[in-house]
């Protein structure tokens, strides 16, 4: 038979396996944490200076957006329309625009005359009456470039007719009289 041993003495192996049994759980599972605690903590305090800037960098990104929506919903506004500070300078710039896509077309602006503005609901038509001389060509040039482009302009009364002259066969092409109104709109003062 073996000798069992002393109570004191099993108490002391007891007190022995528990104290391995606890440095065990501490190095297998408790240490580890802690480490990765301390870790996490000083990657915080490092980064946090950086986390500060991007804070007030990003407050001020969001700053700079709200800016440019307010920019662009202002422009959203105006697109389309007339620039111009009252409706003489808005139609002396269509008077301009128009003899310069005349202009371009190579053909002739024999005349324009500013008919007086009409209000339309809370915006001012500026209407332009133009008498143009030119081939088919330069006229189908004239009136998309008139229509096609921004500020929004709009045909009214066109009429066209073919000038007379002697028939020849080496003749150029017969020109053409175009009349037209040009209009546009610019926000009616408040």
């Amino acid at each position: 038979m073996i000798a069992q041993p002393s109570p004191v003495i099993r108490r002391i192996i007891a007190i022995g396996l528990l104290v391995a049994v606890s440095f065990l759980g501490w190095s297998a599972v408790v240490e580890p944490l802690l480490d990765s605690y301390r870790d996490a903590q000083a990657t915080i305090q490092s980064l946090g200076p950086a986390l500060e800037r991007a804070g007030i960098e990003a407050n001020g990104l969001a700053e700079l957006k709200a800016s440019v929506e307010h920019l662009k919903s202002r422009q959203n506004d105006r697109a389309g329309l007339l620039a111009g500070a009252n409706e003489s300078i808005a139609a002396a710039e269509l008077q301009t625009r128009l003899k310069t896509i005349t202009e371009s077309a190579k053909a002739d602006l024999k005349s324009t005359q500013i008919v007086p503005p009409r209000d339309d609901g809370s915006f001012r038509r500026i209407t332009v009456r133009g008498q143009i001389f030119g081939s088919l060509a330069a006229v189908q040039r004239i009136l998309y470039a008139v229509e096609a482009n921004s500020p929004y302009l709009f045909l009214d009364d066109v009429d066209i007719r073919v000038t007379t002259g002697p028939a020849r066969a080496d003749a150029p092409a017969p020109s053409l009289d175009l009349r037209l109104d040009v209009s546009g709109y610019m926000r009616r003062p408040a």
